[in-house]
């Protein structure tokens, strides 16, 4: 057979580009994985311990990351934030519960809902200039008085780096009696700077869920679940955390877990707050550069060089022309804005190419400005549990007809996986822009609905 993955693959791997995308170790190992090959693929044997029942090696290890991040308890997972979110939400819950969630959280959050068949009340975050930043306290608070959730899960930082006053929202849960997810997965460098914003795990969140593969060395994939109260059963968690994940773990990227941790030991908070500096300063020279800026904001995680083109070009377009003729990668785009996502891995060089791919691009190509709209976010007309939803019958519409009815599908740009229609929600002329299909599932109305 045509090996067209290998062959792209190994095309990327050599040459040169610049990473501003995940993973976070931009395909520099630091010297750690130095002498590993397919060898150390191995499986669990008497001497490697076993990442779904750890009692030796991996349990010490995941000890010791505890230590360096500062939770009670830490775990390792290797199928993402997205896996880790579904076990921490399932080991918190039962059937029929209620959770109050923020309205852009992952679609993970979304997913673990139906599948263990919660109610789901929301809150909306805040939006300023031309994205939504985050929810606020107050917002959290009032939110909980008014739906008396079991659980609240927020995201800290969002996609863009926007954090809120999670101190706050901690205490705000505490005060209540209800329990706190954070899915900090664009946060896992947050606890080892005073330069950054607060982590939820020095919050004292009960569960905070980092993905290690985004701004440390973690492979991706590679996760961490801490928890950080005395309030989580963590038998109960274990056992959710096996049974989502595969019972043939991969070793290596468990492995890169532990070298995540362990960097932060060995001079990687030395490393991260050079990032900070030259991400600072990079965002100072991309603001001089006519027709761009920079989101700066005292909130905002600074890795996250988010590029406002709308008085220049559409952000995709500009994009799509960095990847081309400059070999520039970036995380995401929509039609204001790049997304350039720095990392534990960058070093300076890097930024200064960035600066100057910029500078260029924004030269050669033919400006036309966008119409800056902020994005519109909003609770659409809900018919029907998003648990009922994905098991009811359907039929194909095509997209152009589809608006004011039910969906049973998920309407998403991705990334970042937010969605803006839920299974069982009345599609809106707003959201079906982002559906990148040309028919949709439609709910099939039945005598019992």
């Amino acid at each position: 057979m045509k090996k067209e993955l290998l062959n792209c693959l190994l095309a990327k791997s050599q040459r040169k580009r610049n990473w501003f995308v995940m993973p976070g170790h931009k395909g520099r190992d630091f010297g750690y994985l130095k002498g590993l090959n397919l060898s150390a693929d191995t499986t669990e044997t008497y001497d490697t311990d076993n990442l779904n029942n750890p009692v030796d090696i991996i349990m010490r290890s995941q000890e010791r990351a505890a230590e360096i991040f500062g939770s009670k308890k830490t775990y390792y997972t290797i199928n993402g934030t997205s896996g880790a979110m579904i076990a921490a939400v399932t080991a918190l819950t039962l059937p029929g519960d209620k959770i109050l969630v923020s309205r852009n959280c992952h679609v993970c959050v979304y997913r673990a809902a139906a599948i263990r068949r919660l109610e789901l009340d929301y809150i909306l975050p805040e939006v300023k200039d031309t994205v939504d930043r985050n929810v606020t306290p107050e917002e959290v608070e009032k939110r909980i008085i008014e739906t008396d959730p079991k659980l609240v899960i927020v995201t800290n930082p969002t996609f863009f780096g926007y954090t809120t006053d999670i101190q706050k929202i901690v205490d705000i849960c505490n005060k209540h009696g209800v329990l706190l997810i954070v899915d900090e997965a664009h946060g896992a460098h947050f606890p080892f700077s005073d330069n950054l914003p607060l982590s939820a795990v020095h919050a004292g969140a009960d569960i905070v869920v980092h993905s290690t593969h985004k701004t440390l060395l973690g492979l991706t994939s590679a996760n961490m679940i801490h928890v950080c109260s005395n309030r989580v059963d963590t038998e109960e968690l274990m056992r959710c955390i096996t049974t989502y994940q595969t019972t043939s773990p991969n070793y290596l990227i468990t492995l890169s877990n532990e070298l995540s941790a362990a960097f932060m030991t060995e001079g990687g908070k030395e490393v991260l707050e050079d990032n900070i500096r030259w991400a600072n300063e990079a965002a100072d020279e991309i603001n001089k550069i006519p027709g761009l800026s920079c989101l700066k904001d005292p909130c905002k995680d600074p890795l996250k060089i988010i590029v406002d083109t709308s008085k220049l070009i559409n952000g995709r377009e500009f994009a799509k022309y960095l990847f081309d003729k400059k070999d520039m990668d970036s995380e995401m785009c929509d039609e204001m804005h790049i997304d350039f996502y720095a990392g534990i891995g960058n070093i300076e060089s890097d930024y200064k190419e960035l600066v100057q791919a910029l500078k260029e691009a924004a030269a050669e190509v033919e400006p036309h400005p966008v119409v800056q709209n902020p994005p519109k976010i909003q609770i659409p007309e809900v018919q029907l549990d998003i648990c009922d939803a994905l098991d009811a019958d359907f039929y194909l519409e095509d997209v152009s007809e589809a608006v004011g009815k039910v969906s049973v599908d998920y309407i998403m740009p991705y990334p970042p996986g937010i969605p803006l229609i839920l299974p069982g929600e009345v599609i809106t002329e707003d959201a079906i822009q982002f559906f990148d299909k040309p028919k949709i599932k439609i709910f099939k109305k039945s005598p019992f609905f």
